[in-house]
């Protein structure tokens, strides 16, 4: 199920990247994974593929809040403010359990909030059940097109 879905992972942390990677293969995923490692470089990526292979925007973006260059929640209002990226869900993943960090994510439009479990069995599970709910359960738009 998972085998057409492209994640757009932002996280500057190479241990986390590496623990997402094999979260994302324990948890079954099968489908296609790139990471950005700053909040500006995701944004580029995002505009360079709504200007060459829209098709391939991703099904899903795992969001850091604590990146260089482009504060997670900085990013997240950007894809927000864009009419061909705004249906995209957000899941956002943090070490961060500060309730203004959340209360935020959620204002700024968020789909989830998820603190990283230090635990890599709790990490699976975590990257499991999202990934499950955006694949099974939750209803996604394709983005209008804009008229000339």
């Amino acid at each position: 199920m998972t085998r057409h879905m492209r994640i757009l992972l932002v996280e500057d942390n190479p241990s986390d990247i590496i623990l997402a990677r094999e979260g994302l293969k324990d948890a079954g995923f099968e489908g296609k994974l790139h990471v950005e490692r700053d909040g500006d470089a995701a944004i580029h990526y995002l505009e360079y593929l709504l200007d060459h292979y829209p098709s391939h925007l991703p099904s899903l973006i795992l969001l850091d809040l604590n990146l260089p260059r482009r504060h997670g929640l900085d990013v997240l209002r950007t894809i927000r403010e864009n009419d061909l990226l705004q249906h995209l869900p957000v899941a956002l993943l943090s070490t961060s359990e500060h309730e203004i960090d959340i209360l935020q994510a959620y204002e700024f439009g968020g789909n989830c909030y998820l603190t990283k479990p230090l635990e890599f069995s709790r990490f699976v599970m975590t990257l499991r059940g999202v990934i499950g709910f955006f694949t099974r359960h939750a209803r996604q738009v394709q983005p209008r097109p804009t008229l000339s």
